[in-house]
């Protein structure tokens, strides 16, 4: 159940959407909509949409009928101040969190390290993934950032491709190239 959380506090009536996890934890919720839809005028950039976690309108791509509608996590609360660097990955992440917000370090990083310059939480946060080698899962509900390395995230050997549509068990094709023998 998406919650359009902006002006109207009203529920949206979709049943098509899905949440694209990115590697670097800047997960999207994207969804099909009618543009016929009573609530779909209430369903603008940078409105907040609510699916387990808070999302932000970010592009909205209306057809004749339909409109297909992405969304990102709502990080503002990281994007709101700028720091300078700081050493290690601990020091650093927890040290550009805003108030109220918790900093997990999974990684095992010794690594010390500056990051320099001027950014946002948000900017040092991801510049920490090359410095550091590492990736971040966002709770932005929980307000929590969680650092992992690469080698947590192992491919389980299933995955999901729009391009495949498979929608019976049917293979054709032709065994003209095979060979069933070999003679010296």
């Amino acid at each position: 159940m998406l919650k359009l959380l902006s002006d109207s506090n009203a529920v949206l009536n979709v049943d098509d959407f899905y949440i694209k996890e990115q590697a670097s934890g800047l997960d999207e919720l994207i969804f099909n909509m009618s543009i016929y839809d009573e609530n779909y005028p209430h369903v603008l950039e940078e409105a907040v949409i609510e699916y387990e976690q808070p999302y932000l309108v970010k592009a909205i791509d209306a057809g004749a009928e339909q409109a297909k509608v992405k969304c990102q996590l709502d990080l503002d609360a990281l994007k709101a101040t700028l720091t300078v660097g700081y050493s290690t990955l601990y020091g650093t992440v927890s040290g550009v969190l805003p108030a109220g917000w918790t900093f997990l370090d999974n990684s095992g990083s010794t690594i010390s390290r500056t990051i320099e310059g001027n950014y946002t939480p948000l900017e040092v946060i991801q510049a920490c993934v090359d410095t550091y080698g590492v990736v971040f899962r966002y709770d932005v509900k929980n307000k929590i950032v969680r650092a992992y390395t690469l080698t947590d995230f192992q491919p389980i050997g299933s995955f999901a491709s729009r391009e495949l549509n498979l929608t019976e068990v049917n293979f054709k094709g032709k065994s003209t190239d095979f060979y069933t023998r070999l003679y010296a």
